[in-house]
């Protein structure tokens, strides 16, 4: 019996032996690696803490774990844990209650009972880990239930734990989503999640954010107020939890009770209404004024009676009257207007483009002329071709014109005559072209060319191109050499005169700084970047002409002879 027992205990060794030793080893080199300590142990899971704990905030609780460092004779550390009862057993010393006690009254109760043991010591205390606990979260969330949270987290913690808010059916919830990032917001935390086990049953259900009940074990009840927590940074409105918390969230009517402001702030909209609140928390929760806010007063609407609304006009200038005007209570469904300043600080630039000295943007107020911006921009270049230069006016480039839409959907055919004018004539337009005429004004200071410039104005001067087109049925087409005076007939001659088919009558002359097609004659001025047009002559089917002529002859024959034998034969 003895020799069976033995023979299995062996067999145990060697299977533990093989199964935690390499293979391949040594036995002293495997003795040496299993007196190794364990590297696959996982370290323990700490808390993420928003900031430093405060000794005098911090209530200490069962599972709260301190390290008592004593140094004198012998130095002795003691890794002490508060037990469910509430206290901390300290060798050689014994219990001291700690429970319910914040740390820095923890940290004293503790230091004088072991004085009372250990005489001409030093005593350190230090908090090593945070305990965990358990809380109800109720009311409009997403999943009530029991969740676990640790001693540093907040009422907003909890409520992410159950889902966040509950959700409508119908409805969304107006509530405050930032823009997407890497990290979670607490909003985003608190949004309803698709999967919500628990849906409000209408629309006129809504979750409170302001009105939050965090029960505590001995009957105290705080109130989280996560709007002026999340909007103010005020995180004393999102208090820490404490044992066996009981949190409740409850429904309110989302068109009953609630305050609005609207107007010149950063963050308008409507808020839910807490008893106590005034002017001036609304007023903070949404961010302030905005820097156009017509300061002089705000305009508060109350109900004074069950339907009839009352305006009234407070002040907002003056240390005394703001601070009266701040501190004045809401009531539920006020709303509140704050006006703007009209034309402030109205931000108005020009866009110099081409050659000038110094290109780029120009401020402008409303009486900014033309010559001054180009009197800033250092004048032309030599280069500059005033004749073409030209201003763009944004404001007319956006402006529709319902006429032209409705002929862009028509077929030529379907239009009238005059609609097909109108059509290519719109076509043609460069929308908001002003063909200012830069030489008169600045070069013989008529003042007639000098217009008021409007925010996003595009001034253009073009470069010279020196050259003057010549396209169609002319014997040489091409670019010719631009000469100041010279007329339609001079560049004519230098494209080699009319091409045998050119249809001459409808020669036209393209401007470059306005796109007009001109109808000229000889003596037409001809400008730098002119483009000169010479259509073709129809092609002719003369074999089609001979017949309708002699169709056309026949008739006339017919005719002839009807009139001569009525005139013969009375």
């Amino acid at each position: 019996m003895k020799l069976t027992t033995l023979s299995i205990l062996l067999c145990l060794i060697s299977t533990v032996w093989s199964q935690n030793v390499p293979a391949g080893l040594s036995e002293l080199e495997q003795l040496k690696k299993m007196q190794e300590p364990s590297k696959t142990i996982s370290p323990k899971t700490r808390p993420v803490l928003e900031k430093k704990i405060d000794p005098r905030e911090y209530i200490v609780g069962p599972g709260d774990v301190f390290l008592v460092s004593i140094i004198g004779r012998e130095d002795l550390d003691h890794e002490i844990t508060v037990n469910p009862e509430g206290f901390v057993y300290i060798p050689n010393v014994g219990q001291v209650q700690v429970a319910e006690s914040s740390l820095a009254n923890a940290r004293e109760a503790i230091k004088s009972a072991v004085q009372t043991r250990f005489s001409s010591v030093q005593i350190t205390i230090y908090l090593l880990e945070l305990r965990s606990f358990r809380v109800t979260v109720t009311g409009a969330v997403a999943n009530p239930g029991l969740y676990t949270v640790d001693a540093m987290s907040r009422t907003s913690d909890a409520l992410a734990l159950a889902g966040g808010f509950a959700v409508s059916d119908t409805s969304e919830l107006n509530m405050v989503k930032p823009p997407e990032s890497t990290a979670r917001q607490p909003f985003q935390e608190l949004a309803p999640p698709s999967n919500s086990s628990q849906r409000l049953k209408s629309v006129d259900q809504r979750p409170s954010w302001r009105r939050i009940v965090v029960q505590r074990q001995k009957g105290e009840k705080v109130y989280a107020d996560l709007k002026r927590a999340f909007l103010l940074g005020e995180m004393e409105s999102n208090p820490y939890l404490l044992d066996g918390d009981v949190i409740m969230v409850p429904f309110i009517h989302p068109r009953a009770g609630m305050v609005e402001i609207a107007g010149a702030v950063n963050n308008p909209g409507e808020y839910e209404f807490v008893p106590g609140d005034c002017i001036g928390d609304l007023i903070d929760m949404a961010h302030g004024l905005r820097f156009d806010a017509d300061s002089s007063e705000l305009r508060l609407v109350r109900f004074e009676a069950k339907s009839n609304p009352v305006t009234l006009e407070l002040p907002l200038y003056g240390t005394r009257d703001l601070q009266k005007t701040l501190d004045r209570d809401l009531h539920p469904d006020d709303r509140i207007f704050i006006s703007a300043l009209s034309d402030y600080h109205l931000k108005y630039d020009v866009e110099v483009e081409g050659q000038v000295r110094y290109p780029g943007s120009y401020a402008i107020d409303h009486h900014t002329l033309l010559s001054e911006v180009i009197e800033r921009a250092g004048g032309f270049t030599d280069l500059a071709a005033l004749d073409q230069a030209y201003v763009l006016r944004s404001s007319l480039q956006e402006k529709t014109d319902p006429e032209f839409e409705r002929l862009l959907t028509m077929r030529p055919q379907e239009m009238t005559e005059i609609e097909r004018e109108y059509f290519k004539f719109k076509y043609r337009e460069r929308a908001g072209l002003m063909p200012i005429d830069f030489e008169r004004l600045l070069k013989r200071d008529d003042t007639r060319h000098d217009i008021v410039l409007k925010n996003k104005d595009v001034i253009v001067i073009p470069t010279r191109g020196l050259t003057v087109s010549v396209v169609g049925q002319v014997v040489t087409p091409g670019l010719y050499p631009y000469r100041p005076g010279q007329d339609l007939d001079y560049y004519l001659t230098l494209a080699g005169g009319y091409n045998w088919n050119a249809q001459k009558r409808k020669t036209r002359v393209i401007k470059s700084k306005t796109g007009e097609w001109m109808d000229p004659d000889g003596d037409t001025i001809i400008y730098d970047g002119d483009e000169i047009f010479i259509p073709e002559k129809p092609p002719r089917d003369w074999w089609e002409l001979t017949k309708d002529i002699i169709v056309a002859a026949s008739q006339l024959a017919t005719v002839y002879l009807l009139v001569e034998r009525i005139m013969i034969d009375p």
